[in-house]
C-alpha cells in the first residue's frame, strides 16, 4: 500500500487517543516510580519499549486483512491453551499469581494474550452460530471455549483476569443478541463457577480482598491498606492536583503499586479531577469509535471483534477505576494504556490494531466505490 494510501485509510480518531493514554501513562509511570534507586528509568526504558513493539505490531496488524484470522482460529485457541498449561509449570510467581514468563528484565503474562485470543475465537464463532445464539448448544459450546482458559488462569490464582474474561463472553453474547433468560443461565454458570472457585482454586489472599470489599475500614494496616491509601490519593488531588512529582500519597510511598493497580490513583493525586476526567473522555473516545468501527465492519466478525475489544477495555477501565476509588475489590485489574507493563500494553495495541485494520479494509472498499 502506498503512503499516500494508508494515510488515507487511516482511522486517526482511533490512534490520537490511543496514544495520548499511552504518553500519559509513560508521564504517570515516570512520576510514580521517581526517588526509587535505578528503577525510574528502567521502568519506562521497559514500557516504551513494549509501547515500541506494540505500536509496530499495531501498524502491522492495520495492513492486513484482519479476517485471515478466522483461518486460523483453531490453531490460536490451541497456542492459547498451550501458554496457559505452560506457565503453570515454568511460569514466575508474582504477587501470589503464577502467570508470569521471566525473559530477564522483560515479564510475559500469557492471560493478557489469553484475553484478545478468546475475543477472535468467539467472534469467529458467534458470526458462524449467530442465527443461532438462542439455542441452548450454541450458548453452553461458547462457554466451553471460554471455560477452559478461565480454569487454567484461576489455577495461576489470577483471578482479576478469570472475571475480565468471563464478563467479555457475556457482553459478547449480549452484543449478538441472546435473550434474556439465556444471559440469566449464563450468570447462573459465572455465579457457580465463583462458589466453586471460592471453596477450592482461591487463595487465602484474594478471599481476604474480596471480604474487605464489605468492610474497607477493617484491617486499615493489612488487607484495606492499598484501597485506603488509594482513596486517599483521589481525594486529596481536588480540582486541579498537586502537580507531577508532588502527590504526598505516591512520592512518599504510602500507596504500593502506584506505576500498576493504583496508576490512575497517582494521575487523580497529581493531576486532581481534571486529570482524571481527561482520562475517562480519552478511554469514551477510544471505546466509541471502536464500536462505531464496528458498525463498518463488513462482516460479522468484524461486527463482534470490535464489540469483544470495546467491551475488553470498558470492563478493564471500570474496574480498575473502581478499585481506586473503593467502587469494586481490588483485583490487580491494569488500566489499558497507562499502567505499567509490556504485556497488558502489547495486548492492547494489539487489539486496536486488529480494529484498525476493520476500518482500513472499509475505506478501501467505500474509496473504490467513490472512484
Amino acid at each position: 500500500m502506498k503512503i499516500l494510501q494508508f494515510f488515507k485509510y487511516f482511522d486517526w480518531w482511533l490512534f490520537i487517543p490511543l496514544f495520548l493514554l499511552i504518553s500519559i501513562g509513560v508521564v504517570v509511570i515516570y512520576s510514580a516510580t521517581w526517588g526509587e534507586e535505578g528503577a525510574t528509568l528502567a521502568k519506562i526504558k521497559v514500557q516504551m519499549i513494549a509501547a515500541g513493539i506494540g505500536l509496530f505490531l499495531f501498524i502491522v496488524l492495520a495492513l492486513i486483512d484482519y479476517r485471515f484470522l478466522k483461518n486460523y482460529r483453531l490453531i490460536i485457541y490451541i497456542l492459547m491453551l498451550l501458554l496457559l498449561i505452560a506457565v503453570l509449570f515454568w511460569g514466575s510467581t508474582i504477587r501470589g499469581s503464577r502467570s508470569w514468563f521471566s525473559l530477564g528484565p522483560f515479564q510475559f503474562q500469557p492471560s493478557e494474550i489469553a484475553k484478545i485470543c478468546l475475543i477472535i475465537i468467539l467472534a469467529s464463532f458467534l458470526a458462524d452460530h449467530q442465527e443461532h445464539i438462542n439455542k441452548l448448544r450454541v450458548l453452553l459450546f461458547s462457554g466451553f471455549l471460554t471455560l477452559l482458559p478461565v480454569s487454567l488462569i484461576i489455577l495461576e490464582h489470577d483471578l482479576g483476569a478469570a472475571v475480565i474474561l468471563v464478563i467479555v463472553w457475556l457482553g459478547m453474547l449480549i452484543a449478538a443478541g441472546l435473550k434474556l433468560k439465556y444471559i440469566l443461565i449464563a450468570l447462573s454458570v459465572f455465579i457457580l463457577i465463583g462458589l466453586i472457585s471460592w471453596f477450592l482454586l482461591l487463595a487465602p489472599y484474594q478471599k481476604s480482598r474480596i471480604i474487605s470489599f464489605f468492610n474497607p475500614r477493617a484491617d486499615p494496616l493489612g488487607v484495606n491498606y492499598n484501597l485506603i491509601q488509594s482513596m486517599i490519593a483521589v481525594g486529596s488531588g481536588g480540582i486541579w492536583g498537586k502537580g507531577l512529582g508532588h502527590g504526598s500519597q505516591s512520592q512518599l510511598k504510602f500507596l504500593p503499586e502506584a506505576h500498576t493497580d493504583f496508576i490512575f490513583a497517582v494521575t487523580a493525586e497529581e493531576f486532581g479531577f481534571l486529570g482524571g476526567l481527561i482520562v475517562l473522555v480519552l478511554f469514551a473516545i477510544l471505546i466509541l469509535r471502536i464500536l462505531k468501527i464496528g458498525r463498518l465492519s463488513l462482516d460479522k466478525f468484524g461486527v463482534f471483534l470490535a464489540s469483544g475489544v470495546a467491551i475488553l477495555i470498558l470492563i478493564q477501565v471500570m474496574i480498575n477505576i473502581g478499585m481506586n476509588i473503593g467502587l469494586v475489590p481490588v483485583a490487580g485489574i491494569a488500566l489499558p494504556l497507562i499502567s505499567y507493563g509490556g504485556s497488558a500494553l502489547i495486548s492492547s495495541l494489539i487489539s486496536l490494531g486488529l480494529v484498525e485494520s476493520i476500518y482500513m479494509n472499509y475505506r478501501k472498499i467505500a474509496f473504490g466505490r467513490e472512484k
